[in-house]
């Protein structure tokens, strides 16, 4: 008789512990279709709340339940404070995202909102910062950067189409930054900006471009080997626009000058007046290449004039 309740008794374990990885399996599976499915809009906050809240009331116990109950929690917060987001305007707009993210920071429709404001922000006040020469107006603008890049660098993002927008976008706002730090000749910063930028970058157009302005300010810091290497890379890249392409050109050749003036080799004054006349062919209007290109082979007609020694 006991053996016969033994066995009763671990049949009934066996039957208990498959039932509860049964409920373990559906809890984590309803967690993931609601967080796959409910978090990409914040239209859909409402329903992904009321998600969360039946997986936590169905499965407690579980893991999964545990999670969603706490998911909920954080969803509800910041809908509260979203509540109202329509009639506030101005910088409030961005306090209130600020909230939010700071409350549920995985939360990728809260991400892209103030990822967004961030980068239109960017977009204008950089242009802005740099026409009016205000260096108190370029540190904000900074100050946004370092900010939208925080929020962004602890999210992986996915080979989705969504996600290599976003990237191209942080790619496209670091060059922005860059470029109106290049106003004030900070370049170091610019450097380090427009290089960050190229982390994030997916496309190759957007690649492309940000290695020609990351070329420039490597030269205006004494690095022309590395400005030469960056250059060549994004001339390297058929989707580069001509504008760029000249640019680029244009970097070659004071690489390849500096170059020069350090070895005095003739081959790299050569390499320089090449990679000028090049920008030249493209961009005929650049006055400053133009210039350059003219005191290069004025010194190379000298130097070849010269009695061999």
């Amino acid at each position: 008789m006991g053996k016969y309740l033994r066995v009763v008794v671990g049949i009934g374990l066996l039957m208990g512990s498959a039932c509860t990885d049964r409920q373990t399996e559906e809890a984590e599976r309803m967690y993931y279709v609601a967080s796959r499915d409910l978090e990409e809009e914040l239209k859909t906050l409402p329903e992904a709340i009321e998600r969360y809240g039946e997986i936590a009331e169905r499965y407690p116990k579980t893991s999964a339940g545990k999670q969603a109950r706490e998911r909920r929690r954080k969803l509800m917060e910041a809908q509260v404070l979203l509540a109202d987001i329509d009639a506030v305007v101005d910088d409030s707009v961005i306090v209130l995202y600020r909230q939010a993210y700071a409350v549920v920071p995985d939360y990728l429709p809260v991400l892209r909102r103030l990822g967004k404001l961030y980068y239109d922000n960017t977009y204008y006040l950089s242009r802005t910062a740099a026409k009016l020469k205000s260096k108190k107006m370029a540190d904000g603008v900074l100050r946004m950067w370092t900010e939208q890049d925080s929020i962004w660098s602890g999210y992986t993002f996915r080979h989705l189409p969504v996600d290599r927008k976003w990237r191209d976008r942080l790619c496209r706002q670091a060059v922005d930054v860059a470029r109106m730090l290049q106003t004030f000749k900070r370049f170091d910063e610019a450097l380090e900006v427009v290089n960050r930028g190229i982390q994030y970058g997916a496309g190759e157009d957007v690649i492309a471009r940000a290695r020609v302005f990351a070329s420039y300010y490597a030269f205006c810091t004494q690095q022309s080997e590395d400005a030469i290497v960056l250059a060549g890379d994004a001339l390297a890249y058929e989707s580069l626009s001509d504008k760029d392409r000249a640019r680029a050109y244009h970097v070659l050749g004071l690489g390849y000058m500096d170059m020069y003036q350090k070895t005095r080799e003739l081959s790299d004054l050569d390499t320089a007046i090449e990679a000028l006349n090049s920008s030249v062919r493209i961009n005929p209007s650049s006055r400053e290449v133009k210039k350059l290109l003219k005191t290069l082979r004025v010194k190379r007609q000298k130097l070849a004039s010269r009695p061999a020694s």
